[in-house]
């Protein structure tokens, strides 16, 4: 069972909304006004937390392309597997004890993955394993096809990946809401794939907060490598924090409400049939 909601009101003081937790990072498409775009491609993609991380993108061949009419009939930011937006030098993943990032998206029917591709890479240096502090993506390493988060937390610790239990290849062509977190102060890794539980406290590196270093390069759709051609991502939230059981959860019925994927949700998910509300 599906809950068709008329999404228009998510914005006044009734509904809950990333506002009403610290975020680090929100990126909107269905904010028309964060998104500036030339000739149907984004330039800018404004930061709604207050933080003003604003992503940008230089190059008009490597711009991804706005969608009105994305995957889930809303809008959505699309890449054609070698654009990107980069944020630049931000303080983004410094001395923080956690970091959570939350996306709406979908990889389209046929996709394959490559090793190491990001859908949100947050960098020390310009792009690689040895200089990630934390990605989300897709990957084909081992095993293979399964949604990952890694990073590192020290600057000096070697680059940790963990794949999930879902199946990436079988999701191809469906919309998803994931939510990824290092714990970095408990040294574990957890991953949400539509309000399900597919990695669980797995142990990454030793406890405590992340290196006092900003962030060189934080990227969209890429990082390492590409994520697939004709990706599309809709929202974007980062905490710097693990998200409580109760907010991930509000997080993650926001989101299922505001992009028509409330079907996504398993039924014991509190919001499956309910719009979060600040005290709910």
């Amino acid at each position: 069972m599906s809950l068709l909601i008329d999404t228009s009101f998510l914005w006044n003081e009734t509904v809950w909304n990333p506002s009403m937790i610290s975020t680090a990072l929100w990126l909107d498409a269905a904010d028309a006004s964060t998104v500036t775009t030339v000739s149907g491609r984004v330039s800018q993609w404004n930061d709604k937390s207050g933080n003003n991380r604003n992503f940008s993108q230089a190059a008009s061949d490597q711009r991804p392309t706005y969608l009105s009419v994305g995957f889930s009939g809303k809008p959505s930011v699309r890449s054609d597997g070698s654009d990107s937006l980069e944020a630049g030098i931000t303080s983004l993943g410094r001395n923080v004890g956690g970091l959570t990032a939350a996306l709406v998206g979908m990889y389209p029917v046929g996709a394959t993955f490559n090793s190491n591709a990001s859908d949100i890479f947050i960098s020390i240096g310009s792009g690689d394993t040895s200089t990630t502090r934390f990605l989300l993506g897709p990957n084909s390493g081992a095993p293979t096809n399964r949604y990952a988060i890694g990073g590192r937390r020290l600057d000096s610790d070697g680059f940790t990946a963990i794949a999930s239990t879902t199946d990436s290849l079988a999701n191809r062509g469906t919309p998803w809401i994931r939510i990824g977190n290092r714990d970095y102060s408990g040294g574990v890794a957890n991953h949400f794939t539509n309000g399900t539980q597919d990695i669980t406290n797995f142990a990454l590196q030793g406890a405590g907060n992340t290196t006092d270093t900003n962030s060189l390069r934080t990227s969209i759709f890429t990082g390492v490598t590409y994520t697939p051609p004709n990706t599309e991502l809709s929202e974007i939230v980062v905490t710097h924090s693990t998200l409580t059981t109760t907010d991930r959860q509000k997080l993650e019925g926001y989101l299922a409400h505001k992009w028509g994927l409330t079907a996504n949700l398993p039924d014991t998910h509190p919001y499956k049939y309910q719009i979060p509300t600040p005290g709910v």
